[in-house]
């Protein structure tokens, strides 16, 4: 499937793709978790540098992201992913109003306004505050109960 999607934008006369995932921080404090880039060519890696994105150093991307990037690699096409650190227990508006962010200062011809993700996400956040305090005791847990 991604070797069709590459040969389409190869076709069309694409230069580069973005793809952005969320994983699991295991940070629980209050400071706005981050967004990294990380970039299958020299060229996405200087495009990252030059927009301010931290670079994902160290671990490994799997998923559509990470066929992607090695498609790339292979390819010598351009590839950006994007990673937001999440909370997985909920869904994290806040954190696809911060890949918005970053998308805004990567794509200089068009602007993008988070604010309406950061809206979204302090109703989600009551929300997910109101039912924890009516959930009974054994049952409120910042900890997800599944493995996925």
């Amino acid at each position: 499937m991604v070797s069709t999607l590459f040969d389409w934008m190869v076709e069309k006369g694409c230069n580069r793709l973005i793809s952005a995932e969320g994983f699991h921080s295991a940070d629980e404090d209050d400071i706005p978790d981050e967004v990294y880039g990380v970039g299958s060519t020299e060229e996405a890696r200087s495009w990252i540098k030059d927009a301010g994105v931290k670079p994902f150093m160290f671990g490994t991307i799997g998923g559509v992201s990470g066929v992607m990037l090695n498609e790339g690699k292979r390819r010598n096409f351009n590839v950006l992913s994007l990673l937001a650190e999440v909370k997985e227990d909920i869904p994290d508006a806040r954190a696809a109003a911060r890949v918005i962010q970053v998308l805004d200062e990567l794509l200089l011809a068009i602007k993008l306004d988070p604010e309406p993700l950061l809206a979204e996400a302090k109703e989600l956040e009551a929300q997910v505050r109101m039912m924890r305090d009516q959930a009974p005791p054994e049952a409120r847990t910042e900890t997800p109960r599944y493995i996925g």
